[in-house]
């Protein structure tokens, strides 16, 4: 059998022809499909690029930090023993120092109390005082939960438990914690009606102190107690309450009162029922001997039983 003959180019150039069709509706379709969504592209390289040069940054401030240093200890030891003065700071026994040295904190737990040794021009140093603040917070215009309208004023103690907190945390530590005091006691007391605030001020007193000591601590604060002072009340306030007081007080007595006529005229009946006539003559005469021990110069004339008998026959 004859093997057939041809152009052998004929079938290299329909299959180049395929190749270039398919090569082209490839490069169509993806190029569409970046059309579309186009998603930028981080190489490498770039990555690298941009970590070098914040690694060269922190390399060139570490290097002028050290250059500075070395220049101002070369003018403290040029003039010394007078630098000296200019190099030691004294912290207090509750006091602690947070010393930033080319704006980087020094110590985790900060310095002090005794000398702590500071370079000019470079180190930065803050003074914490760590004992208790007492801070009175000044009266607050509350609307209370039935529309009523109070000054109230507290007192609140605290004070900084971590120093480097108190410095890095928040601008001002002190100024945070009593405004936030006084906002939280006037928001608080906006839910509670004035018998709650006069009846359960120990409660309230609690529950501020835990909502200031959990927002606190993140800025090295502990609120150590709270306490509402006074609840001022205005005066027409006061008359319309004393008169609702006083119409509650008339009411339960006058209730008190009526039952116990109820009860009165119940034992009355019991005893109308079960006395007779030999008892009701003794009671009589127990009457009289009560009225002659109290009033003395009261004449007592008895009259018979019989006869009011026999008038009512």
């Amino acid at each position: 059998m004859k093997p057939t003959t041809g152009n052998p180019n004929s079938n290299y150039t329909s299959r180049t022809n395929l190749v270039d069709s398919y090569e082209l509706s490839t490069l169509g379709a993806s190029s569409r499909s970046r059309a579309v969504t186009p998603t930028p592209i981080l190489t490498p390289g770039r990555r690298l690029s941009v970590t070098s040069s914040s690694e060269d940054d922190s390399l060139c401030s570490t290097i002028i930090g050290t250059l500075m240093i070395f220049a101002v200890l070369l003018l403290l030891m040029s003039t010394f023993p007078l630098s000296m003065c200019f190099c030691f700071i004294i912290t207090n026994d509750y006091e602690k120092a947070v010393l930033f040295r080319n704006g980087r904190l020094r110590q985790v737990n900060g310095m002090g109390p005794g000398a702590v040794f500071v370079i000019p021009y470079v180190d930065l140093c803050y003074i914490i005082d760590c004992r208790t603040v007492c801070y009175g917070i000044p009266p607050q215009k509350v609307l209370t939960k039935d529309s009523m309208t109070i000054d109230v004023d507290a007192v609140v103690l605290y004070r900084v438990h971590n120093a480097i907190a108190a410095t890095t945390k928040v601008q001002s530590y002190s100024k945070a914690t009593e405004l936030l005091a006084a906002t939280s006691l006037r928001n608080f007391l906006g839910t509670k009606t004035l018998a709650q605030i006069l009846a359960e001020s120990s409660d309230i007193n609690e529950t501020l102190k835990a909502h200031l000591d959990a927002a606190t601590e993140f800025w090295g604060v502990c609120v150590d107690r709270i306490d509402i002072k006074n609840v001022r009340i205005p005066a027409d306030l006061q008359s319309a309450l004393s008169a609702e007081a006083q119409a509650s007080r008339e009411a339960k007595a006058n209730y008190i009162t009526a039952y116990g006529e109820k009860d009165a005229s119940h034992s009355l009946v019991e005893a109308a029922v079960k006395l007779d006539d030999f008892a009701l003559q003794l009671r009589y005469l127990q009457t009289l001997n009560t009225i002659s021990v109290n009033n003395n110069d009261t004449f007592i004339v008895p009259i018979p039983i019989e006869l009011f008998q026999f008038a009512a026959h």
